[in-house]
């Protein structure tokens, strides 16, 4: 059984009053009214002062999706055996849906991540930076371990282990060598790897402070 299972019988999402309601509570505002300020990440970079909304008309949005949902249930539910829309309602229905996409992935983005990189340096940088956070994390962990096992094993093993993760990271990204993109993909497997080391080290002593 998968999330999206547990969601698709759980979670009604064919009504525009039940999708405000589910994401207003998620997001703590209207979802709409949210949704009608969304703005491209990029325009903060090249005019902060700008208000090029991605949704022009909140309104209309609501209302083609609306009637969209209600096509879509008399075609799967009613059977009808007259054509239950215009030809040209489908073109409308489909920019709507495109809009409604875009404005919400956008959002959200910018919820989670705030004013996320969208060039290639700041992506560089974040992944370094994100990279070495993680790496901090893990190299407490590890002089937390050595501290209380009194041995500087867990030292020479990190050692090797580090040499591999970096060489691992290295053949991860050697597509990208002399490339500009090539730190975003060292630098994001490296992080990868770095997380499941910590994790691995996380489950060990919490095996040993229970045994």
């Amino acid at each position: 059984m998968s999330v999206g299972f547990l969601l698709s019988h759980n979670v009604a999402l064919s009504e525009i009053a039940t999708i405000n309601a589910i994401f207003s509570t998620l997001i703590g505002t209207d979802f709409f009214q949210w949704l009608a300020k969304v703005q491209p990440r990029l325009m903060f970079d090249h005019d902060p002062l700008g208000d090029d909304r991605i949704v022009t008309d909140i309104i209309k949005l609501k209302r083609v999706i609306a009637r969209l949902f209600e096509v879509r249930h008399i075609l799967v539910h009613e059977f009808p055996e007259e054509q239950p829309l215009d030809v040209a309602e489908i073109d409308e229905m489909i920019e709507a849906v495109d809009t409604f996409i875009n404005a919400a992935d956008e959002g959200f983005s910018q919820l989670l991540h705030g004013l996320y990189p969208v060039n290639q340096q700041d992506m560089n940088r974040a992944a370094r930076e994100a990279s070495r956070a993680v790496d901090q994390e893990l190299e407490k962990l590890i002089n937390e371990v050595a501290k209380g096992s009194q041995s500087e094993t867990i030292r020479q093993v990190q050692q090797a282990w580090r040499a591999f993760a970096e060489a691992e990271a290295e053949r991860s990204a050697e597509d990208w060598v002399g490339g500009t993109g090539h730190p975003l993909v060292y630098y994001s497997a490296l992080r990868a790897l770095t997380s499941d080391r910590l994790h691995q080290l996380q489950t060990w002593v919490e095996e040993m402070l229970q045994s």
